[in-house]
């Protein structure tokens, strides 16, 4: 059977749970399953948010009093709120702007547009990031791990290749891993 757990936050010891708490209770969340937390939305790490996640099972509900008692940007939004759709639960929000329900056909579409919302971020994020790439290629701008050895090492390298030589000699002699030792193993045979 599906419950409602409730999460009440507040970011100093100064400010009061009571009115979070006592709607919380008025919308049928029994008082163990409230999840209390006196911290600021700024701290990423906050254990009991995380506890309530992890109880919560397919067709439960979490209830908060706003929204922004879960998360202060829409980017951490949009992540809790896909955590929670993946876990096949539902939020509901008591108070604020827009009283939110994705138990309802209005608080679903607007979960959906979040999550669209958050694709599209991504997929500007994964673009600007191959601009930049081909730009720093285009300007000269060598990518990647720097090179540990230098050219005439690396001949050096080829050579004790054809050795009977272990790979452990040749790693501690060339001063590499042997992480190192096969890749360099690898650009040597392809140049050969």
């Amino acid at each position: 059977m599906a419950k409602k757990f409730g999460y009440a936050r507040v970011s100093t010891n100064k400010q009061d749970l009571d009115a979070q708490i006592e709607a919380l209770k008025a919308v049928g969340v029994h008082s163990s399953d409230i999840y209390k937390e006196e911290i600021s939305s700024r701290i990423k790490k906050r254990p009991k948010f995380e506890e309530v996640m992890n109880v919560m099972e397919p067709g439960d509900m979490l209830v908060v009093f706003k929204l922004d008692r879960i998360g202060r940007s829409l980017k951490e939004l949009i992540d809790i709120v896909e955590k929670i759709n993946e876990k096949e639960c539902n939020i509901k929000t008591l108070s604020g702007n827009h009283v939110i329900d994705t138990t309802t056909a209005q608080g679903k579409l607007f979960f959906s547009l979040l999550a669209a919302f958050s694709e599209y971020e991504r997929e500007l994020i994964r673009e600007r990031t191959i601009l930049g790439l081909e730009n720093a290629k285009a300007k000269g701008i060598k990518l990647g791990r720097k090179n540990v050895l230098s050219t005439s090492e690396i001949e050096d390298f080829g050579r004790m290749l054809n050795t009977n030589m272990k790979v452990k000699e040749i790693c501690e002699l060339m001063g590499i891993s042997k992480s190192s030792y096969y890749r360099y193993k690898e650009y040597a045979e392809a140049v050969q």
